[in-house]
Order: structure tokens, then sequence, then C-alpha cells
């Protein structure tokens, strides 16, 4: 089975796709306030819901010509956010040192690791005080942002500064992470911020403690950013996927979004992907791209 690497941005046609699996979530957990709400409402989703939205994520990925990859299934193990597990960077996987409860997750891609090699995997764990998460990690063509928050800190920044330096401006952005309150808390990077297309973006300004330091870097003009509402920002609108510089894959009740899209010559795809969101994360969330074109 050969795996080749290649992601240079969020937005170049993409070829290959590590893609979440639901099949046997387990135990929720705690620690994050959007899943702790849902439980204490009764609202936390299924298993089959959560199987109908990957699943209906899948087609839609196989219709378009990409090459999807799942994770092997663990026992009691939620594998739907592969993109904790890892990021790629130019023609190199890096693999993040996973919290405890999800250290085990690595293995369930372990039969494609086996085909690339140490020389094209590098391993964070074993690199001392890193923290990192996929999530954090969003790539222009010049330019690795990453995020901190509470799985990605400062040492990860450098360690990325130092290992691309001369090669690609590395960025920090520090991200809002309110425990307390699940309207106020960003996981991830991807959670307020995603790159579309050549020259847009989405921003959600109120979980971004240094936003004039990211607008700095984009150099975008004020209309070709999409700038998502409280209730937007808690149903995970920032966190679509582009499957080329033209086309982006959104849940189907960002109304808002689709249109503003539309409006500027993107081509969108709606999926239901609604159930998946009470977990904290959404389509780019559950994607690890392995392979866009150059």
């Amino acid at each position: 089975m050969p795996v080749t690497l290649q992601v240079n941005n969020e937005t170049s046609a993409l070829d290959s796709v590590i893609l979440g699996i639901g099949t046997d979530p387990g135990d929720p957990g705690s620690g994050n306030p959007k899943t702790e709400f849902h439980l204490d409402h009764g609202t936390y989703p299924s298993r089959a819901s959560l199987l109908n939205n990957i699943n209906d994520f899948e087609r839609v990925l196989i219709e378009n010509g990409i090459k999807v990859f799942r994770p092997i299934n663990l026992q009691k193990k939620t594998q739907l956010f592969t993109r904790d597990l890892g990021f790629v960077i130019g023609d190199e996987l890096f693999l993040c040192p996973m919290v405890e409860g999800r250290k085990k997750e690595i293995q369930g891609i372990s039969y494609l690791l086996d085909h690339l090699g140490p020389v094209k995997t590098i391993d964070l764990s074993k690199e001392k005080g890193i923290n990192i998460e996929g999530g954090d990690v969003i790539l222009t063509d010049d330019t690795i942002f990453v995020g901190l928050s509470q799985r990605t800190n400062t040492k990860a920044y450098r360690y990325l500064k130092k290992r691309f330096a001369g090669k690609r401006n590395v960025i920090q952005i520090k991200i809002v992470a309110d425990q307390n309150d699940y309207q106020e808390h960003s996981l991830h990077l991807d959670c307020v911020f995603n790159p579309l297309g050549k020259n847009c973006a989405i921003v959600y300004e109120r979980g971004i403690k240094n936003v004039s330091k990211l607008y700095e870097h984009l150099q975008m003009q004020k209309s070709n950013i999409f700038k998502p509402n409280t209730w937007q920002f808690v149903a995970m609108c920032a966190n679509v996927f582009s499957i080329n510089p033209h086309t982006v894959i959104i849940e189907r009740e960002f109304i808002d979004l689709n249109y503003w899209l539309k409006a500027r010559g993107f081509t969108t795809i709606e999926v239901n992907f609604k159930e998946i969101s009470k977990l904290g994360g959404l389509l780019r969330c559950s994607t690890l791209p392995l392979r866009r074109e150059p």
C-alpha cells in the first residue's frame, strides 16, 4: 500500500487523507466543556449518529476522487478526531504526544506508519517537554501557524520554529480556552481560524488573544474574512474542510457561511456533521491529510 506524503497548505487539491471512525466510541471522558455540556443535558450523540455523520463524510470524499484511509478500530477508543494524532509538513509526518487517555490511538494508524518508515516519521513524544496536537498546526504556503492552547505549548512552537528556520515563517497564535464555559473555550487553533482558497479565511476574533498578529501575516481584505458569531463558533463553523482551492466541505446548517463562500466563487458540499460537533470537533478535526497536490 504506497503512501506518499506532501502537504504545504490547507487548500491545495487533496489526494489522500486519514479519516476518523466511530465504531467503538467507548467512554466519552471529560475535560472538554462542550462534551460535558451535552452529557449533562442528555444530548450526547449516540454511536449510530456518529457513524452516520462520519460515513457520510467518507462518501463525499470518495465521490470526489480522494483516497481515504481509516484507522483500525481499537476497543473502547473514540477515534473520530485523527487530526489530533499528527500533521504533515512537506513530506514529513509529525506524530503528536497524545494525552494519556488517547496515546493508544496511534496504534490505529500503525499499518500506515509501517509503509512510511522512520525517515519520514518524526515522533514528537521523544522530544522532551513538547506538547502539541495537529489541530493547532495550520499551514499556508509560506507560514506555519502554531496555536498556543491547552494541548500545545511554547516548546512545540520553538521546536517547529527551529526546524523550519530559513524555510517558513513560524508564528505563534494564542487562543482562548475557558474550561468553565463551553461558549468561550477553544480546544485548538482550527476551532477559531481556517484559511480558505488563496485569499479568504474564517477568523473567530474573540477566540484569539493576539488576533492582530494573525491579521498582520494574513494580509487579506476585510471582506474576505468571515467572522463567526458566538453561536456559529459553538457550532464549530471555522472547522470546515477544503478539498481543493475552490471547494469546501461544510456542515449543512452553516447557512450564512455557505452563502458567503458561494458569493466569493467557492463550491460548497454540505454534509450532516452536527452530532460529531457535540464532541468538540468537526470536519477538519476528523481528517489528517497525507497528500495534497504541490
